[in-house]
């Protein structure tokens, strides 16, 4: 998958200015971070700082497409400022990098709870840094929702249909149906196949699993009948879990969720899902 014609780094480095020998290791280390960021098959539009008020100032004013922060910065928390920074919707989407001195600093499952996509030990090797550099922004750049999906969005609060539609546009699809019933989807059955559906879990004239196992009839039509399904739940108890799993059904998301916990659960079900 090919990358935007340009992609824009911010890396926020801790510069150890009173000690010589340690400012050359950050010149270094500045360099060969730009180095290995410029083997990228695209033009990439990098800014080193190790100063915060100078960091905050380009947020303001420029897209980053990706974030790259030195864990042992002392004038903020990184965890916090990344936490801060996902809120935004100019860079919820980012790729987020840490670079620490100790290995396994963060735990690959803790990616997403941390706001993370990718930690980094030093020494940093060349090799190992590019290639999965270039796998998070594919991944990033990427089109998550195959554009022929023909994705169902069902629930019976208007603002949250529209949540999720936003958050969908987002991601770049638009081929979007939506319904506030579980009657309304049902008709919507009769005459199109859906590759996604999107549901809330209860709805005013019924359940999701109405609508699951009114789906699964459709024999006929196996694009409709073997859709993926999400379903929205406010109850994240085992006895919920337990009833999904029970209707078949492995994927659910918890409110309230943000845009990155949404793109998350979605990245997930999709993979699993095309594995089938």
């Amino acid at each position: 998958m090919a990358l935007p014609e340009v992609v824009k780094f911010l890396i926020l480095l801790e510069s150890p200015i009173a000690d010589s020998g340690k400012w050359q290791n950050f010149v270094y280390e500045s360099k060969e971070l730009i180095k290995m960021i410029n083997t990228l098959e695209t033009r990439a539009e990098v800014t080193v700082t190790d100063n915060f008020d100078k960091f905050l100032n380009i947020l303001s004013r420029t897209r980053i497409d990706c974030f790259v922060f030195d864990w042992n910065y002392k004038e903020c928390d990184i965890l916090a400022l990344i936490g801060k920074i996902r809120k935004s919707t100019n860079f919820n989407n980012s790729t987020m990098i840490v670079l620490s001195d100790k290995k396994d600093a963060v735990n690959p499952n803790q990616y997403s709870v941390l706001n993370i996509n990718m930690a980094v030990s030093r020494p940093i090797f060349f090799d190992n840094f590019t290639n999965e550099l270039k796998k998070y922004l594919e991944k990033k750049f990427a089109k998550l929702i195959p554009e022929h999906y023909n994705v169902l969005i069902v629930d019976d609060i208007p603002e949250i249909v529209e949540l999720i539609e936003g958050y969908l546009g987002r991601l770049e699809h638009k081929n979007i149906t939506k319904a506030y019933t579980v009657e309304e989807a049902k008709k919507l059955f009769e005459t199109q196949d859906f590759d996604l559906m999107i549901l809330d879990q209860n709805l005013g004239d019924g359940t999701c699993y109405d609508l699951i196992r009114y789906q699964r009839i459709f024999e006929n039509r196996p694009r409709l009948m073997n859709a993926l399904v999400i379903v929205i739940t406010g109850t994240n108890s085992i006895e919920n879990t337990m009833n999904l799993r029970m209707n078949q059904i492995d994927n659910q998301i918890i409110k309230p969720f943000d845009f990155f916990e949404f793109q998350e659960k979605l990245t997930y079900a999709l993979v699993n899902y095309k594995k089938l």
